[in-house]
């Protein structure tokens, strides 16, 4: 976790960023991201 209270730091792997860029469709690699670099880093544990 960083400084900031409740908010963690995403760390990508070079095989998950070529993953995300060549692996998924532009829209579906632009939702992921998305999801990934905000509301889960916010709540990485939603429960359920």
């Amino acid at each position: 976790m960083t400084g900031a209270v409740g908010r963690y730091v995403l760390q990508m792997s070079p095989a998950d960023r070529r993953a995300l860029g060549e692996g998924l469709p532009q829209a579906v690699a632009a939702a992921v991201y998305e999801l990934i670099t905000g509301p889960l880093l916010e709540a990485p544990y939603p429960g359920g």
